[in-house]
C-alpha cells in the first residue's frame, strides 16, 4: 500500500482537533496546514459515499466538488470509524512486522474504541455502537457544521481542495463557460488505495484498515 494514507491522531487522541476546535477569529489555516485533512476527506470520507455515487454526482454536477457532496454526517462517520479501529490497525501492523517466533509469543490486547467487541452477538436492530461513540459522532457532526457556517474558513477550504486535486489527481473536471475542464475528481480509482475504502452494509461495522497501517 502507498505510504501517507493514515493520519496521526492529535495529542488528545482524536483526529484533526486543531481544525474541529478552531475559533472563528483564528487565522485561516494554510494549504500546508490543511493537506492532511484534505487527504482524509479524499481517501476516507469519500468512501462513506462510495466511488460510484461520487462519479454519478460529478457527471450530473460538473461544476461542483467533493465538498459539495459530503454531508456533516458523512464526515463525522468517517471520523468515528477511523478512531474506533485506529489502535487495532496499529497493533496489526506491529504484529505483521514481527518474525514468526515473536508472533507466536505475542497476545493482541487492543479493542475497538467505540464499538462492542468483534464477534459479539447483537440484539435485532442493534448496530453495536457504544454510547461514547454515538456522543462523539454527534460532537464531530456539530463541529463540522460550525466550520461550514464559518464562510471565510469554508471558502478557503474549497480553494485548498482545488489545489489538492490539481496536485494529487490526474482526472478532474470543472464546468467553465459550458465546457468540461480538468479540475476536480471523477473516476480516479487507480489512485484510491483499496485499504481505505469503506464497505457500508446495514448492521455491519466497516473497518478500512485492511492491508497495513502507515502514518504520514
Amino acid at each position: 500500500m502507498k505510504s501517507g494514507v493514515h493520519p496521526k491522531l492529535s495529542s488528545d487522541g482524536h483526529l484533526f482537533s486543531h481544525i474541529l476546535n478552531r475559533n472563528q477569529d483564528d487565522d485561516i489555516p494554510t494549504y500546508e496546514d490543511m493537506e492532511e485533512f484534505l487527504r482524509f476527506l479524499d481517501k476516507y470520507v469519500s468512501g462513506v459515499v462510495g466511488r460510484r455515487e461520487l462519479n454519478k454526482f460529478y457527471r450530473m454536477h460538473p461544476g461542483l466538488t467533493l465538498l459539495d457532496r459530503l454531508t456533516d454526517s458523512d464526515i463525522a462517520y468517517a471520523f468515528l470509524v477511523f478512531e474506533n479501529g485506529h489502535e487495532i490497525w496499529a497493533e496489526d501492523e506491529q504484529v505483521r512486522r514481527m518474525n514468526a517466533a515473536e508472533k507466536e509469543r505475542y497476545n493482541k490486547t487492543k479493542i475497538q474504541k467505540y464499538h462492542v467487541k468483534k464477534g459479539t452477538r447483537l440484539k435485532i436492530f442493534m448496530d453495536g455502537w457504544l454510547d461514547a461513540g454515538r456522543v462523539y459522532y454527534e460532537v464531530v457532526k456539530t463541529c463540522i457544521n460550525n466550520l461550514r457556517l464559518d464562510s471565510d474558513f469554508w471558502n478557503e477550504l474549497i480553494m485548498h481542495w482545488k489545489q489538492y486535486v490539481r496536485k494529487n489527481h490526474k482526472i478532474a473536471y470543472e464546468k467553465k463557460e459550458g465546457h468540461l475542464m480538468e479540475n476536480d475528481v471523477e473516476d480516479d480509482s487507480s489512485e484510491i488505495e483499496e485499504a481505505v475504502l469503506f464497505d457500508i452494509h446495514d448492521g455491519v461495522l466497516p473497518l478500512p484498515g485492511v492491508g497495513g497501517y502507515e502514518e504520514y
